[in-house]
C-alpha cells in the first residue's frame, strides 16, 4: 500500500488494495477521520486532501466536528432488539406501530444527529416540526397521544444507546410541566419567590381585575388569582 504524508505529517494519503482512488486520513479530537479523494492522480488527490484537511481543521476549531454514534444506528439496534425484549408483553400491533413511528417520523428528523446532540431543545424542535408538518399536510396538528407515542419511541431508542454505552445518560425528553397554584393575596402562601415579583403588575394588566385568568412564571409555576384576593392597580 502506497503512503504519502502532507501538512507536516498530519495528513496521510494512501491507496487500498483493489482501489484506484487515493484515500485521505487525518487525526482530530482523539478520532481518525477518513475520506476518499475520488482521484486516481496523485497530484490531484493532494489538492483534494489539503482542501479537506483545512476544512476539517476549521470545523475542529469551531467545535463543529461530531463524535459518536448517530441516532440512526441506535434506532436500528433498538428495532432489532425490541420485538424480542417485549415478546409476550406487548401486542404485535403496538410493536409494529413503534417501528412505523420511528421510520416515518423520528428517524428522518434525528437520524443524522449524534446521540450526544439530542437535547431537550432538539426534542422541542421536533415537536414544533411535527406540528407544522401536520398543519401543512392535514390542516390540523397531530393528536396529543400521537406525539406522545413518538416521544416514547425516541426515549426507548435513547435508552438502548445508554445500555450499549453509546450515550452517557438519558437526558430530558418530556415537556416541562406547570404547577397550578391558588393565590389568595399573599406571595408566601403559594411559595412564589422574589424572582417572580417583577411579573406581578402583569397579573392585574393595569385594569384592577383579579379573577379568571392565569399567568406562566419563569420558575414553572402558574398562579390562579382567587376572587377573595385584594385588588391592586398596576402602579401598586
Amino acid at each position: 500500500m502506497c503512503n504519502h504524508t502532507l501538512m507536516g505529517g498530519k495528513l496521510s494519503l494512501y491507496k487500498r488494495k483493489r482501489s484506484n482512488y487515493w484515500q485521505c486520513a487525518a487525526f482530530f479530537g482523539g478520532k481518525n477521520h477518513r475520506v476518499s479523494s475520488k482521484e486516481e492522480s496523485l497530484s490531484k488527490a493532494k489538492d483534494v486532501a489539503e482542501d479537506w484537511y483545512l476544512e476539517l481543521m476549521g470545523k475542529h476549531k469551531r467545535g463543529e466536528l461530531r463524535y459518536g454514534k448517530s441516532f440512526k444506528v441506535a434506532a436500528v439496534q433498538f428495532l432489532r432488539e425490541y420485538e424480542i425484549i417485549t415478546q409476550g408483553q406487548r401486542n404485535q400491533k403496538y410493536v409494529d406501530m413503534q417501528r412505523l413511528r420511528l421510520e416515518v417520523h423520528v428517524i428522518p428528523f434525528f437520524g443524522e444527529m449524534c446521540l450526544s446532540e439530542i437535547t431537550a431543545g432538539k426534542v422541542q424542535e421536533y415537536r414544533i416540526h411535527r406540528h407544522e408538518q401536520a398543519l401543512e399536510k392535514y390542516g390540523k396538528p397531530p393528536a396529543r397521544s400521537t406525539l406522545h407515542q413518538e416521544i416514547v419511541a425516541l426515549r426507548q431508542t435513547l435508552k438502548t444507546a445508554v445500555r450499549h454505552e453509546w450515550l452517557d445518560r438519558l437526558g430530558r425528553v418530556n415537556p416541562a410541566k406547570f404547577q397550578l397554584l391558588q393565590w389568595d393575596g399573599s406571595f408566601t402562601s403559594c411559595g412564589i419567590t422574589a424572582q417572580c415579583l417583577y411579573l406581578w403588575p402583569c397579573l392585574c394588566g393595569g385594569t384592577g381585575r383579579r379573577a379568571g385568568f392565569k399567568i406562566p412564571f419563569p420558575l414553572g409555576v402558574r398562579v390562579r388569582v382567587s376572587p377573595e384576593a385584594p385588588t391592586y392597580t398596576k402602579r401598586q
